[in-house]
């Protein structure tokens, strides 16, 4: 019998994140490095499947075929095309019965997953994260990446050490986080910024749309909550988007300090871009377990927003 990956404890099938796609053999040619990870962290064997995660998001099951002198993820055997004719791509141009059953295949299997990624496209999540010390940011942009944020931007704070960042590093850290936790969201990281810079991009970015900003406090000022925050900007847009689903249509960010917190200048500057804050009632927490803490409490009221809406 062929060898198939072994799916997680929760059923949750692990996936190989890919920076190209197959060749026009259906072929994915890997790395050292990339073998080294599907053979000893995955253990696969020669012959074992893995789904693979394709630039774009599509989704498609591959078989790690190691050779002497380099090693490949390949698509199952191709076969004609079941009429003798040739296929022709969107465009209305001829293609080869090889990318035909490509096509085929990736938009088979990335059709069990669709749901989940459109329902996490539509609520796209950004953290604006002031950079903390550097294990710190680590960890945060893997924690990120993991809950299915779809952009972090690193802001270079008043209170921010000093070092030099490693956007590199990062962009692997995101690699390897997406391939652990099968996120199927491409999650992207931004260059580091300054507050001002910041506040200006989400300003540009969520002109003319459904927006909420949230800066996360220490203390509690009189804020509204954030399911008040929530539950407002859903009834200014139900009667163009009813349903449980209205929330789908907020874009919305989290901004988060370093071990200082925020200064009053850097603040002020996201609010008048139309941050509000947000005091989460619990202990006084670690930047990087802020971060976390305050994407998942964000997640989880726009996601159940039909549910708790209800109970009102």
């Amino acid at each position: 019998m062929q060898n198939r990956v072994k799916k997680d404890a929760d059923g949750i099938m692990r996936q190989f994140v890919s920076s190209s796609m197959p060749d026009r053999n259906g072929r994915i040619v890997l790395s050292a490095k990339e073998h080294r990870y599907l053979s000893r962290v995955l253990r696969l064997e020669d012959g074992s499947y893995i789904d693979v995660r394709l630039p774009g998001g599509s989704l498609i099951k591959m078989k790690l075929h190691t050779g002497k002198t380099e090693s490949l993820l390949e698509t199952e055997p191709f076969s004609e095309t079941r009429d003798g004719h040739k296929a022709q791509n969107r465009a209305g141009g001829e293609i080869s019965s090889i990318e035909a059953n490509l096509q085929q295949k990736t938009e088979a299997h990335t059709a069990n997953d669709k749901t989940q990624a459109q329902r996490q496209k539509a609520q796209p999540l950004w953290l604006f994260q002031f950079l903390p010390k550097v294990q710190k940011t680590d960890l945060i942009v893997r924690q990120a990446t993991e809950c299915g944020i779809s952009r972090i931007i690193p802001i270079r704070g008043a209170y921010s050490p000093a070092y030099t960042p490693r956007i590199d590093r990062w962009q692997r850290i995101i690699r390897e986080a997406r391939q652990q936790s099968g996120s199927p969201i491409e999650t992207e990281i931004n260059a580091v910024l300054c507050a001002e810079e910041a506040a200006a991009l989400w300003e540009q970015t969520v002109c003319g749309i459904p927006s909420l900003g949230f800066i996360l406090c220490e203390r509690e000022e009189g804020q509204k909550s954030l399911f008040t925050h929530i539950r407002d900007k859903a009834e200014k847009i139900r009667d163009a988007a009813k349903g449980p689903d209205v929330c789908s249509r907020i874009f919305t960010a989290l901004a988060v300090g370093c071990e200082g917190g925020i200064c009053p200048a850097e603040r002020n500057r996201l609010e008048q871009s139309g941050f509000v804050p947000i005091h989460l009632k619990t202990n006084i927490l670690r930047a990087e377990t802020a971060a976390l803490y305050g994407l998942s409490a964000i997640q989880s009221a726009l996601t159940e927003y039909g549910a708790w809406k209800l109970k009102e």
